[in-house]
Parts: C-alpha cells; sequence; structure tokens
C-alpha cells in the first residue's frame, strides 16, 4: 500500500483549537475508540484489555493537554513579555 503525503501541514490551528483534519485530532479520535474498544466484551477481563486501555486513556489525557494548550496564545502559552517576542 502506498502512502501519500499532503501538501499541507499536518497541525491546523485556529480560533476553535484543533481542526478535523488535523493529525492529533485524528490520533484523539483513534485514542478514544481504542478506549471505548478496550471496554468491549470481545476483549474481556483480559491483560492486554488492561494495557491497551491505559495506553488509550494516556493518549487521550494527552491529547486533551495538546488541544487546551492549542486554543491559547503561543505568548500565553509560555509566559513571554513583548520585549521577548523574536521576529
Amino acid at each position: 500500500m502506498v502512502s501519500v503525503r499532503r501538501a499541507e501541514p499536518l497541525v491546523t490551528t485556529g480560533s476553535r483549537g484543533l481542526q478535523e483534519d488535523s493529525f492529533p485530532f485524528r490520533l484523539y479520535q483513534k485514542a478514544k475508540r481504542l478506549e471505548a474498544a478496550a471496554h468491549d466484551s470481545m476483549f474481556g477481563p483480559d491483560h492486554h484489555a488492561d494495557i491497551m486501555n491505559f495506553t488509550a486513556c494516556q493518549l487521550a489525557a494527552r491529547m486533551e493537554v495538546l488541544k487546551k494548550a492549542q486554543e491559547k496564545p503561543f505568548d500565553e502559552l509560555f509566559g513571554l513579555e513583548e520585549s521577548e517576542n523574536v521576529g
């Protein structure tokens, strides 16, 4: 299978935070699906399901942080003063 890279940036930010076509948003959605699948009956009380659930929860938590971070201006995130702004 051949994968085709898009010319657009993977992460698109704006006033609405993560855009639906961005890589982090798709990754976040995948983590949510994994988390839901870990609770599905096909896994049962299984060690692998516990590991997958933990991994999905960790990924979802990190994506929440990223999502919230992208909703704030860069200066506010890093506490830059006006004199410290570069470029």
